[in-house]
């Protein structure tokens, strides 16, 4: 009997989520992955950061009712604000020339760099880790009606420092997501209006205005660094200071 306890403990929890979410997503048309091994190497590829296809499938693999967990989710599909300058660069240069493009070229910070791998996995459930940037981080997926899906939910429950940095990124991702969803809709006009030759020059325009603000960002931030006794000279030191060691943690040279 010792043996069928953690299997007892395992389904419990995965009815849980999959109760809070309606029956879960399978039950509801979302695709999920088809195995554990599947999601990781799908959330380890970059080029899903950003297709408006690939977006929607990863947000529809995914059980979020929480709060936090919400916020999580949005996180994952934070590239959905390139939607309009990609749909606009496929029509104008093709899918293959703007994955290229935007593969190559396209910063997606920390996410980047994350690659997932099984950590462990049983019949109705897994844990997918990463470590990058020297943060560790596990992801929860259950199993339902034969697919596998992301269970944000429990996977802040197993990680609860997970969710105390995302009650800090959340505002911070908020004010800088803006104007970064702005500058894709600008240059997604430009390339419907034949202001650029290729998918790369569209892209290099983009990184320049995100390059831009980064930089406005940076030096507005340094202004307050800058703020306390001492005017002149001493107060120009110290916002010059900041900008340098800003700029130099968004690699900006």
């Amino acid at each position: 009997m010792r043996p069928e306890e953690p299997k007892r403990q395992r389904t419990a929890r995965r009815a849980r989520g999959s109760r809070e979410s309606g029956g879960g997503r399978s039950r509801r048309g979302g695709p999920g992955f088809g195995s554990p091994a599947q999601a990781a190497t799908f959330l380890s590829d970059t080029s899903n950061s950003f297709s408006p296809e690939t977006l929607e499938r990863l947000e529809d693999s995914m059980i979020a009712n929480t709060r936090d967990a919400k916020k999580l989710r949005d996180i994952f599909t934070i590239g959905a604000f390139m939607t309009p300058l990609f749909e606009a660069m496929e029509r104008k240069f093709g899918a293959e020339a703007t994955m290229s493009a935007m593969s190559g070229d396209l910063d997606m910070g920390a996410m980047q760099a994350m690659r997932f791998e099984v950590e462990d996995s049983d019949d109705d459930r897994a844990t997918i880790a990463s470590s990058a940037a020297g943060m560790a981080t596990s992801l929860v997926l259950v199993k339902d009606d034969g697919r596998w899906f992301l269970d944000l939910d429990e996977t802040l429950e197993q990680n609860p420092e997970m969710g105390a940095a995302i009650q800090l990124m959340g505002p911070m991702l908020t004010k800088q997501m803006k104007p970064m969803k702005d500058t894709a809709a600008k240059i997604a006009r430009n390339v419907k209006a034949g202001d650029y030759d290729t998918a790369a020059e569209a892209m290099s325009a983009f990184q320049d205005e995100i390059m831009k603000q980064a930089e406005e960002a940076a030096e507005e931030a340094a202004v307050g660094v800058a703020e306390g006794p001492g005017e002149g000279e001493a107060a120009e030191g110290r916002a010059s200071g900041a900008a340098a060691a800003i700029r130099a943690n968004l690699k900006l040279g």
